[in-house]
């Protein structure tokens, strides 16, 4: 009779669980690189330019500095093929960055 130590069922249970967990963030990768990466670098860009306009007492001066983020950070991928697509996002490389 042949000895089987080296797999047991909580072993196997173990590798099954790990290859789920793997499964459902590769599943969900954009997801959660967005929520991680994305969205906490422009939600700190936002504030610092709503900060910068709040501290600044002139309508005019305001919407220019508005316009001026704007005109720095707006990519306009109109009528261009993003590099590749997952999961329902589209993905462009703009100045070695990828953007969704």
């Amino acid at each position: 009779m042949t000895s089987n130590k080296g797999f047991t069922p909580s072993f196997a249970l173990a590798l099954i669980l790990a290859f789920l967990v793997c499964f459902v963030i590769l599943l969900n990768f954009v997801s959660l690189w967005y929520h991680f990466h994305i969205a906490p670098e422009g939600e700190s860009e936002i504030e610092m330019l709503v900060n910068e306009v709040n501290a600044t007492k002139d309508v005019i001066q305001k919407l220019e500095k508005i316009a001026r983020w704007e005109g720095e950070n707006i990519d306009y991928v109109y009528g261009i093929d993003p590099d590749f697509s997952l999961d329902g996002y589209a993905f462009y490389s703009i100045n070695g960055k990828y953007k969704i």
